[in-house]
This record gives structure tokens, C-alpha cells and sequence, in this order.
């Protein structure tokens, strides 16, 4: 029965004859040294216990790791005068900044008014048109 055999390098799955085993040879597609095992990966696999690999948590697990981090009260953060002065600053910038911005669009429209009622309106026929 033919063994399997994961690279390392590409994690591609292939067979090798049982004579190879024990022994080294090269992945077929990236040419990587590979280490044949003695038994077959399938074999290992139900031979050793399931555990879960620790570089990659199931949802369930990260679940209830971050659900016992909630458990128990938590303290209140005390704030500093720094923090509640830049909060009010930045609640009169929020109030201030639409303000000027209507303010500014109102000041544009007038000098465009001016611009054409004055200009526009005192220098004779326009050439061209």
C-alpha cells in the first residue's frame, strides 16, 4: 500500500511506495527536500489524538475565551482634566465649524452677486456674444 506524504514546503499531498519509507526525497512540485515517514499521514492521523492546533483557535474556543474575559465588574476609568477639556473643545469645534462653512458659502454668494451687478453691469456690451 502506497504511504502519503505532505510537503512541508507547498503542503501538497502525494504517494510513495512503501519501499521508500524511512527515507528522503524531493516534493514533485517544489522540489523541496521531504522526509518520508514510516507510516502513511492517514495512518498517524488515527493512530494519534485529535488536538487542536494552537496557531489557529476555533470560533468556539476564541468565543468563550473572549466571553470569560467580561466576566466580573469593571473598574470605571478616571478622567483627567486633559481629556475632558479636549472633549469640550472638540464638541465647540463639531457646533462652530458648520457655522463657518454656511458662513463662508454666504460670503461667496455675495461677492458673486456684487461681482455681477457691478462689473458685469457697467462695462458696456459684452463682445463676443
Amino acid at each position: 500500500m502506497p504511504l502519503a506524504v505532505m510537503c512541508g514546503s507547498c503542503k501538497t499531498t502525494f504517494r510513495v511506495k512503501e519501499e521508500h519509507a524511512g527515507k528522503r526525497g524531493t516534493c514533485p512540485r517544489w522540489r523541496a527536500a521531504v522526509e518520508v515517514p514510516s507510516q502513511s499521514i492517514e495512518a498517524e492521523a488515527e493512530s494519534t489524538p485529535t488536538r487542536l492546533p494552537l496557531s489557529k483557535p476555533t470560533q468556539q474556543l476564541v468565543m468563550q475565551e473572549i466571553l470569560a474575559a467580561f466576566e466580573g465588574e469593571i473598574q470605571p476609568v478616571k478622567r483627567t482634566i486633559g481629556y475632558t477639556v479636549g472633549l469640550l473643545i472638540l464638541a465647540l469645534a463639531m457646533l462652530i465649524l458648520p457655522a463657518l462653512y454656511l458662513g463662508m458659502i454666504a460670503v461667496i454668494a455675495h461677492l458673486l452677486f456684487l461681482h455681477a451687478t457691478n462689473t458685469l453691469g457697467s462695462g458696456g456690451p459684452i463682445r463676443g456674444l
